[in-house]
């Protein structure tokens, strides 16, 4: 059986190793623990930094989209502008051929009403110039026929 001093001995020695263990134990936990809390520390900045992309991102695409929409409005704009006056023109055109086609017709209706009015003034000056010489001939007839009747009364 040993010696109770080589067991203090040997005993002291695996205390001193258990201790040595313990804190090297404690140093690894206590270096882990750091380096964890590090790791954590620069996941936690990258899941920050890439969130932060991500939004820029999510901007740029937000502003592109609504520089791309208000492009796109104003193409429309401008198309609608253009067609609005091509309309415009149109209707001007239309306006003013019908305003001319008016006017011929109207011209042309007024050439035949004064067509008219020259036909009935002829005929109308050819009837009293009728109804005149018929006018003079009765006259005339009454006039002899009253001579006649003088003279055969008379006579």
């Amino acid at each position: 059986m040993p010696s109770d001093s080589t067991t203090f001995s040997g005993a002291g020695s695996v205390l001193k190793d258990e201790l040595r263990l313990r804190n090297y134990r404690t140093r690894m936990e206590q270096t882990n623990d750091r380096e964890v809390r590090e790791l954590e520390e620069k996941h936690a900045d990258e899941v920050n930094r890439l969130l932060d992309i991500e939004n820029k991102q999510m901007e740029s695409l937000k502003e592109a989209y609504d520089v791309q929409i208000s492009r796109e409005g104003e193409a429309l704009e401008d198309q609608m502008q253009r067609q609005r006056i091509a309309n415009e023109e149109r209707i001007t055109t239309q306006k003013n051929a019908n305003d001319e086609e008016f006017t011929r017709v109207k011209t042309a209706h007024q050439q035949r009403v004064d067509q008219y009015k020259r036909n009935a003034d002829v005929q109308l000056d050819a009837l009293r110039k009728q109804y005149q010489a018929s006018t003079d001939d009765l006259h005339e007839k009454a006039r002899k026929s009253a001579k006649r009747a003088k003279e055969v009364t008379g006579a």
